[in-house]
């Protein structure tokens, strides 16, 4: 990762221990319509995570929502949330959010006691973060197979090239599996003395 002091340690807040607000997923979700009002819940495992109310306009949003700090009494939370807008060189406008903390333009923010950048929360971290070399061959194997719409087990033959793809970008994928599949083989054998 970064270098002395560079944040995202061991000790770094995880991504699991927050909830997302993640503007692309409001824009589906058609939240960011102005004058709009609407609830969002979080789940994980099929069990309630938390949630919020997002109230819209056109240059910020009002997130309503309660929050308590290690099991203490519940407190509600009235945020707002500024939104800004640029246009990029090949047209149209993007939106984001100014985070409350900092007020760095995001995408993202993360909520805990209160929804901030992932730098104002400490450095969150994302669960691949800590994953060993291992894994990480693996899940880009797996990456690979599901963008080709195969089976992402190992035990099944490599996808067939999909219609209207091109022949060279096929045989770069194929040959990155292949690679990662010899590596992964040796990181195997390394750990374990035998081959997947």
């Amino acid at each position: 990762m970064g270098g002395w002091n560079s944040g995202g340690g061991r000790d770094a807040p995880r991504e699991d221990h927050f909830l997302r607000l993640d503007l692309s997923r409001l824009k589906a979700l058609g939240f960011l319509r102005p004058h709009w009002r609407q609830s969002l819940i979080w789940t994980r495992g099929g069990r309630k995570e938390g949630d919020i109310v997002i109230e819209s306009y056109p240059d910020h949003l009002m997130l309503i929502y309660r929050t308590r700090r290690n099991g203490g009494e519940w407190r509600s939370v009235c945020e707002r949330v500024s939104l800004a807008f640029t246009e990029p060189h090949y047209g149209g406008r993007r939106i984001w959010m100014l985070c409350p903390g900092c007020g760095a333009r995001k995408r993202t923010l993360w909520g805990s006691e209160r929804f901030l950048c992932r730098a104002c929360h400490g450095g969150v971290t994302y669960e691949s973060q800590y994953a060993d070399r291992m894994e990480r061959k693996l899940t880009r194997i797996q990456s690979l197979r599901r963008k080709l719409g195969g089976e992402i087990s190992l035990a099944w033959p490599f996808p067939e090239r999909p219609k209207r793809m091109r022949l060279a970008t096929y045989e770069r994928m194929k040959e990155e599996e292949a690679r990662l599949r010899e590596e992964l083989d040796r990181l195997t054998i390394e750990k374990f003395g035998w081959s997947l």
